[in-house]
């Protein structure tokens, strides 16, 4: 009752807050490299803004990035320790963190993710939708509108994915950092549920994008996921990035990377580019990944500089602005010169298979890797706790009432089907399983 009064209070004042709100923000522009914070603004508790003290990357007009706090904390915690100031500097990127209104989902500071009956206009889809319009219509904030980008982390991430399919209209990039899986309830985080299926929640997510449907032919997606992440299933992070290569028809699924903190980039692409990435960080918990920002609580800055990372790809595949005079491809391997460490030749960019130990870095990671021995290892589990693993050990086809499992690699069918019984699979290769124990 408190969450529905403070909505209908904040609609109705909603005019008069966004007369007091654009004064607020006129001054900015004295106070280049600073936050800033609006109180009461189109229906959210606070709004911390970031004004970088560098000019625009793109066009000569900014680009807007909106993240999202996850429960049990607030939008000042995210400026705090999410390390955004420094790539907003880097890429004259405004940054805007609001605060979920009203305590959030049951008075636990949660956006209300949960669930399939989303519209533009209830729970909290309204608020931030309207929030990214009001910032983009203020002239001396000078936003591009195709330009403009949300991130979350958990239920942040939830929310983040919930208002990719319904605002693709506004939002031309969406990131999702141990976020839960489109669709599900409150209670389904701690697993993937065993019946939860990629297209339908495809369907679902094209179904609610409504009249917009066809912005989501240029909208791109981002998902990181911790393999350690022990309060949001890392399973969800397979699966948001499967869920949006259907959705966006990106069915080319590109070699699993190794990235240099640990972990997994995988990229998939249409037949334009890459439209889907997704990040697995070795050993990181429940955690946003920064570079420079805090390393406690729900933080931590010795893995994936990831605030740089989503910019970077938001910015490098943009399908919105880079039929522009924006960065230049010269190579045409779908990485622009802003991150491709040799734009000259297109078998090395930011999304190549690094070749270890011929001094070269295929990449962009830094350097060359090192060439290691790998040594098979063996998982005894569930099917469908091999399903869910990240990286995934296994797939399935559900036929004759029955869900058939099947080694991702080698494609051999586990010995007994259902997703509760237990078989032994054996990653021969990173990222490579067959049926079976090492040999």
């Amino acid at each position: 009752m408190k969450n529905l009064i403070y909505k209908i209070i904040g609609h109705i004042e909603k005019g008069f807050r966004y007369s007091i709100a654009s004064v607020t923000l006129s001054s900015f522009s004295c106070f280049a490299g600073t936050w800033s914070t609006e109180s009461d603004l189109v229906g959210m508790d606070s709004v911390h803004v970031y004004l970088p003290s560098t000019t625009p990357v793109i066009n000569n007009k900014r680009a807007l990035m909106i993240n999202l706090h996850g429960c049990s904390m607030s939008n000042t915690d995210m400026k705090n320790y999410a390390d955004w100031s420094s790539t907003a500097d880097q890429f004259g990127m405004v940054v805007a963190i609001p605060d979920v209104p009203g305590g959030g989902a049951f008075n636990l500071d949660c956006w209300d993710y949960y669930g399939e009956s989303h519209t533009r206009n209830n729970k909290y889809n309204d608020e931030i939708i309207d929030l990214a319009n009001e910032l983009t219509s203020r002239s001396e904030l000078n936003i591009d509108p195709n330009q403009v980008y949300i991130t979350g982390f958990s239920s942040g991430g939830g929310q983040a994915n919930v208002i990719a399919c319904l605002a693709p209209d506004i939002f031309a990039g969406v990131g999702s950092a141990a976020g839960p899986g489109l669709g599900t309830s409150a209670n389904q985080y701690l697993f993937v549920p065993w019946n939860y299926s990629d297209q339908d929640k495809a369907t679902l997510c094209q179904n609610m994008s409504g009249n917009y449907t066809a912005d989501l032919t240029t909208q791109i997606y981002s998902t990181i996921h911790g393999s350690n992440d022990s309060s949001v299933a890392p399973g969800f992070n397979d699966h948001g990035a499967d869920i949006m290569s259907l959705v966006y028809g990106a069915t080319v699924q590109g070699q699993s990377t190794t990235i240099a903190t640990g972990g997994t980039k995988t990229v998939y692409s249409d037949s334009v580019g890459p439209r889907v990435s997704k990040i697995s960080v070795s050993g990181m918990g429940h955690d946003w990944s920064t570079g420079n920002g805090g390393n406690s609580g729900y933080f931590v800055n010795n893995k994936v500089d990831y605030p740089n990372y989503v910019t970077q790809w938001f910015f490098d595949n943009n399908r919105r602005i880079n039929n522009g005079n924006n960065a230049i491809d010269a190579d045409e391997d779908g990485y622009s010169s802003i991150s491709d460490c040799n734009d000259l030749d297109a078998n090395i960019n930011p999304g190549a298979i690094d070749i270890c130990g011929d001094g070269i870095d295929q990449s962009c990671s830094g350097s060359d890797s090192i060439c290691s021995s790998w040594i098979c290892k063996e998982y005894t589990t569930y099917n469908t706790y091999h399903y869910n693993a990240s990286p995934k050990r296994a797939t399935y086809w559900y036929y004759n009432f029955q869900y058939h499992y099947y080694a991702k690699g080698s494609s051999e069918e586990l010995a007994f089907t259902g997703p509760y019984s237990i078989t032994t699979v054996s990653e021969t290769n990173q990222g490579y399983f067959e049926k079976g124990p090492c040999l």
